[in-house]
């Protein structure tokens, strides 16, 4: 019997993550300089798998995929939480949460070829990983105009949504209308360079919960604690908050609409050049329109595969 195409996805998706990238180490520990590495088992871990997982000395949580130095990190005052860990986290909301989609792995904005696409009309929300350093929750959960062609972004640090940050959430969402919607939430902001994956978990699970993460001031002293006793036992509650914001003034704090272009559905790029078709006036990426150099086309005359399928029938 023939499979469904979205099985086939996702097994290919299963067998992607576990392939090691030459870009994005499996175990992404995102340091800076002053931050000290969190040591790294002997094997990959980072895979989703229907089979059983053999548990090991070295693994702390084999249902999550976690290990004794994941719970080391959350023991830790200052350690950056590393994707094995949000991926647990994601693991335990999507249990929780059967009508939303997304949760697909938190390296997705690195790996995008093979995920599932989201349907149209769904809600979503997904935890990533930005520029290799920073964690932050993407959702259109609480937006209560059309989903088909926004985001909101939940971040504990910027206070304007980066052409990085752009980019992943048009490669985990491949967006078919021509102009998209982003918009940054006006969320508490971490004190520390290190706390932004356990804000990000702690939104995450706020909106599971159909709260608004806006309202909320969280107690950024049991975080960690929170976080590691939900781990163990299996099942994400909403985290500690000192109290609800008042008047906190705009849920949205920043906005931006931008054009998506080609047939990557993507943001514009200033590092990809591009060339406008001449029927239908949009722009295509050279390297999506198989182009190697300006002077290799005639831009005056050049049409997209579409219009020239057309025009020659």
């Amino acid at each position: 019997m023939v499979k469904p195409i979205s099985c086939l996805l996702q097994t290919a998706s299963q067998i992607l993550l576990r392939m090691p990238s030459q870009n994005v180490r499996t175990t992404l520990l995102p340091t800076p300089c002053t931050t000290t590495v969190a040591p790294t088992p002997s094997k990959s871990v980072v895979e989703v798998s229907d089979s059983p997982v053999k548990s090991s000395p070295e693994m702390w949580r084999p249902s999550l995929l976690l290990y004794h130095c994941d719970r080391r990190i959350l023991e830790s005052k200052t350690d950056w939480l590393n994707d094995r860990i949000i991926q647990a986290a994601q693991m335990l909301l999507q249990r929780q949460s059967e009508d939303i989609y997304g949760w697909n792995h938190p390296l997705c904005s690195q790996r995008n070829a093979l995920f599932p696409p989201i349907p149209r009309n769904s809600k979503f929300i997904q935890l990533m990983n930005i520029n290799g350093n920073h964690w932050i929750c993407v959702s259109n959960v609480a937006q209560s105009d059309t989903l088909r062609n926004c985001a909101r972004v939940y971040d504990s640090t910027l206070e304007t949504i980066n052409a990085e940050t752009k980019k992943a959430i048009c490669s985990l969402l491949k967006p078919k209308e021509d102009v998209f919607h982003f918009d940054l939430a006006d969320v508490q902001k971490q004190s520390n360079s290190s706390d932004c994956g356990l804000f990000a978990v702690a939104f995450a699970t706020e909106l599971v919960y159909g709260g608004s993460p806006c309202s909320c001031i969280f107690d950024v002293t049991v975080l960690r604690s929170h976080l590691l006793e939900c781990l163990e036992k299996g099942f994400l509650t909403s985290f500690p908050s000192k109290a609800k914001r008042v008047g906190f003034g705009k849920i949205v704090k920043w906005s931006s609409r931008d054009a998506i272009n080609c047939t990557c559905r993507m943001v514009e790029d200033s590092l990809r050049p591009m060339i406008q078709c001449r029927s239908c006036k949009k722009l295509f990426h050279f390297d999506c329109a198989d182009i190697v150099s300006c002077d290799s086309v005639n831009r005056a005359n050049w049409m997209c595969d579409i219009c020239k399928h057309v025009f020659l029938h």
